[in-house]
């Protein structure tokens, strides 16, 4: 596909609700710039398949929230800490110490402070220094109704539960349901060859719409169209962050799970896939009627399983960045870590 034609795909996930069972949720579509499909695919669910729920973070930040403060939730009822900054940890005795001079105690702690990891730094050889790699995103979540209400634009939340994706080049152009189909999720992948190199730049910096605009020439009129409706106060130009991997992901009663263990990039499809699978494997070392003294061999365990799975997948995603996932692999660059040693050493 020469770089200048546009690729789109059409991607129908399964919605909370029936019309998985109507079969809107059973095809999976990707058609070239002429309109021809290079993928057809029934996905039909079987009974008894997992309904998918589209969500962000914040819905599932705020549904932890209510759970930790349901007075009929299961378990001892946990401390709930906001606005509090962490300096340092005391891995040894369990303890976070906050910039206001306050502390919290307990059997452990759990690192998932993701790229700007506080407790990275206290495992051992737990190397913190991140850097950005050579892409950016343009990021925003609109109201759904704001597209049903534009005729131009309606066509991205006709049905529930229904993906896009467009390819042109480098950049990519991601749109998806959220929050229940209350929002859409739009993504914009661009290469970002000068501000890599700045190591300041952060999610509090202000974005323009018109770099996005200029950014997208070339894609087709509905998506410069959806992006051009995007209100400036709503979009976010982040960049990209990364680490070289850790070979251990303990250290006394401190453990990391996502990001601040293998960071992971956003358009590879495995950053909260690898974090729930750190959830799941803690979930079932740490029981119910583990014991405190038994709590460091849990987590030695854990660090054995994980990091070597996590740091093979952080190896491959790394080089998807070159890759074009629709037509084969074009410059793909496996080993790209900045340290190869390392992850030799972890995979020997």
């Amino acid at each position: 596909m020469a770089s200048n034609n546009t690729r789109a795909s059409d991607l129908q996930t399964s919605p909370v609700l029936g019309p998985r069972d109507l079969g809107a949720a059973n095809m999976v579509d990707a058609l070239d710039s002429t309109g021809h499909h290079t993928i057809d695919l029934d996905v039909k669910l079987d009974q008894d398949s997992w309904v998918w729920h589209n969500t962000t973070y914040q819905d599932l930040l705020k549904a932890l929230r209510e759970r930790l403060q349901d007075p009929n939730a299961p378990g001892p009822k946990a401390e709930f800490y906001t606005s509090k900054t962490v300096i340092r940890i005391d891995p040894a005795n369990g303890v976070l110490f906050f910039t206001d001079g306050s502390q919290a105690r307990g059997h452990v702690v759990i690192g998932a402070d993701g790229v700007h990891s506080i407790c990275r730094s206290f495992v051992l050889h737990g190397n913190a220094q991140r850097f950005r790699i050579e892409r950016g995103v343009f990021r925003a979540v609109i109201p759904r109704e704001k597209l049903l209400s534009e005729p131009a634009l309606s066509r991205f939340v006709q049905n529930l539960g229904q993906a896009f994706c467009y390819n042109l080049g480098d950049r990519t152009l991601l749109i998806w349901p959220a929050s229940e189909h209350e929002s859409i999720c739009i993504n914009f992948l661009y290469e970002d060859l000068k501000g890599f190199m700045s190591l300041c730049k952060d999610w509090r910096e202000p974005s323009s719409k018109m770099k996005l605009l200029r950014l997208a020439h070339g894609f087709p009129e509905e998506c410069i169209a959806l992006l051009d409706s995007i209100e400036s106060g709503v979009l976010q130009d982040l960049p990209i962050w990364d680490m070289d991997p850790l070979n251990n992901y303990h250290f006394q009663r401190l453990v990391l799970v996502g990001d601040a263990a293998h960071p992971m990039p956003p358009y590879c499809g495995q950053r909260v896939a690898m974090a729930l699978e750190d959830a799941v494997a803690l979930g079932v070392l740490l029981e119910r009627n583990v014991l405190p003294a038994e709590i460091e061999d849990r987590f030695k365990l854990y660090s054995g399983t994980r990091s070597s799975h996590s740091a093979a997948v952080q190896q491959f995603v790394r080089g998807l960045s070159e890759a074009d996932i629709w037509g084969g692999a074009s410059g793909f660059d496996g080993m790209s870590f900045h340290d190869l040693d390392t992850f030799l050493e972890l995979t020997d």
